[in-house]
């Protein structure tokens, strides 16, 4: 029988506790009512002046997908958790999707957010890494002011965290 080591035990789980309780100070802005209210004022605003990059690295403009339903979906390709399972999960959806519906009835665009990172060969490197080979889903990236431009016609919000 092994004898444990109680007070180096409880220093550690205190530790592991204290850092996970730790309070971000972005997130202490975050308010829920307000963030409603700001995304709920984006509906029917019409998507322009954003200029994108595929990650086959042609010139794409939203403008583009006019003329069918268009599924966006935000990510940033360093992230390891939320980002690759919400695009595996909406993959499940769209697979679903198509098969009730025809083929080519909507389009899926996941749109890399963090510019410093989401170049168009990241977002390629994505795509291959989530296991996406729709032919109807395109994989985007963008600068600066096009990622401002579209969050904030998205009512899209986001904080940078320390954490990710």
């Amino acid at each position: 029988m092994q004898k444990y080591r109680w007070p180096a035990l409880v220093g550690l789980l205190f530790s592991i506790s204290a850092a996970l309780a730790t309070t971000d100070p972005d997130f202490l802005r975050f308010s829920h009512d307000e963030s409603l209210a700001y995304s709920q004022a984006a509906i029917g605003t019409a998507l322009q002046g954003i200029a994108l990059v595929s990650s086959d690295g042609r010139p794409v403009s939203l403008q583009d997908y006019r003329g069918k339903p268009l599924v966006i979906s935000m990510i940033f390709s360093s992230c390891h958790h939320v980002c690759p399972s919400t695009t595996q999960y909406l993959q499940q959806v769209v697979k679903k999707a198509r098969a009730v519906l025809k083929e080519d009835s909507f389009q899926v665009v996941t749109i890399g957010f963090d510019t410093s990172n989401d170049s168009p060969e990241r977002m390629a490197e994505f795509r291959t890494s989530t296991g996406v080979t729709d032919a109807h889903w395109d994989f985007l990236s963008g600068d600066e002011s096009s990622m401002a431009t579209l969050v904030h016609q998205l009512g899209f919000i986001y904080t940078p965290s320390s954490r990710g």
